[in-house]
């Protein structure tokens, strides 16, 4: 199952819902950042399609020609690192 996009977010999406229950938080609370630097847009927009809500670049650049290349996408950008 986690050969694809999709399954591997479910996974992740699992081990979080796992993760904050355990801690007494609720899952709902915890935001997944997807890292999409160096990753092709085909790839990105893959993951968009199969639930991913949030991205993360670290390089005004690279973050701009992705969020041009994909238009009006449900998603919301991050900047990360330092």
């Amino acid at each position: 199952m986690a050969e694809t996009i999709q399954g591997r977010l479910k996974q992740v999406q699992d081990r979080i819902t796992e993760t904050a229950l355990a801690c007494g938080r609720d899952p709902k609370t915890v935001k997944l950042v997807a890292v999409s630097k160096t990753i092709a847009v085909d790839r990105v927009l893959a993951a968009i399609r199969a639930g991913v809500t949030g991205l993360g670049e670290n390089y005004v650049q690279e973050a701009r020609e992705k969020i041009e290349a994909l238009g009006r996408q449900t998603v919301s950008w991050h900047f990360i690192g330092h």
